[in-house]
């Protein structure tokens, strides 16, 4: 009997310690899942494409961002490659860049006209080496931004400034900008030829301004600009104009 109890009392302590363990196991899927889910949550509220490659070069993660963009579902992008959905040309170079990062472990940044589904994109893209601290497996975490409206509006603002300046070369007239917290004075290719300089042979300040006009204009200037960082009201250029001209005058002489 003695022996019979003492088989009870173990059996009853295995099936106590294998609920431990079972509510343990659980504990931790449970905690495993939740973490997966935080990461899943923060990655597809980002607005840029997020993709984690092996070193077969194939995708092991992606984010919505990505999936929208490239077309393909989240099943259908996991475990391909660039060359499976790219023009052989782009993922080659894609693929050499990878080789790259995976062998010298060097982060590479670079900007990359794509064609995603007949539509041209320039993406801003990031690419590092990740590293399995339990299996020492390599991976490349790859992070893109669209910046194909961005390019676009700079671009846009070259031809815009290509355009006033042609036009200002061809009415004789100038614009300038001043930064009053850097005293930075920032003068039109014209506004330079207007006064017999080359464009940006010198460097222009406001005081630098000031010292080369004539007394009688200084203030009548200073006045003008002050009171219109004060009221928002844009300055006369009528009055800029004369005091130009003799600064002009003065040079010549």
């Amino acid at each position: 009997m003695k022996d019979e109890k003492k088989t009870k009392a173990q059996l009853i302590k295995e099936i106590k310690e294998l609920r431990k363990l079972n509510n343990t196991q659980d504990k931790s899927e449970f905690n495993c899942k939740r973490s997966r889910e935080f990461l899943d949550n923060i990655i597809n509220s980002i607005d840029d494409l997020i993709y984690i490659i092996d070193e077969t070069h194939q995708n092991i993660l992606v984010n919505d961002k990505y999936c929208e963009v490239s077309g393909l579902t989240r099943d259908e992008a996991m475990r391909k490659s660039d060359h499976d959905f790219l023009p052989k040309e782009e993922a080659d170079r894609f693929r050499k860049i990878e080789e790259k990062v995976f062998k010298t472990g060097e982060t590479y940044f670079f900007d990359d006209v794509t064609n995603y589904r007949g539509k041209t994109i320039i993406f801003s893209t990031r690419k590092s080496l990740l590293i399995d601290t339990l299996t020492e497996d390599k991976y490349i975490v790859g992070i893109s931004r669209d910046i194909t409206e961005r390019k676009q509006a700079e671009e846009n603002l070259k031809k815009s400034q290509s355009y006033l300046f042609k036009a200002q070369q061809i009415a004789n007239t100038g614009s300038w900008s001043w930064e009053s917290d850097s005293d930075e004075v920032i003068w039109s290719d014209q506004t330079f030829r207007m006064l017999g300089y080359a464009p940006n042979e010198i460097q222009v300040s406001y005081k630098w301004l000031l010292g080369i006009m004539h007394p009688d204009d200084v203030e009548p200037l200073t006045k003008g600009i002050e009171e219109s960082m004060k009221t928002g009201k844009p300055y006369r250029l009528k009055e800029l104009k004369t005091i130009m001209n003799k600064v002009m005058s003065e040079k010549a002489i």
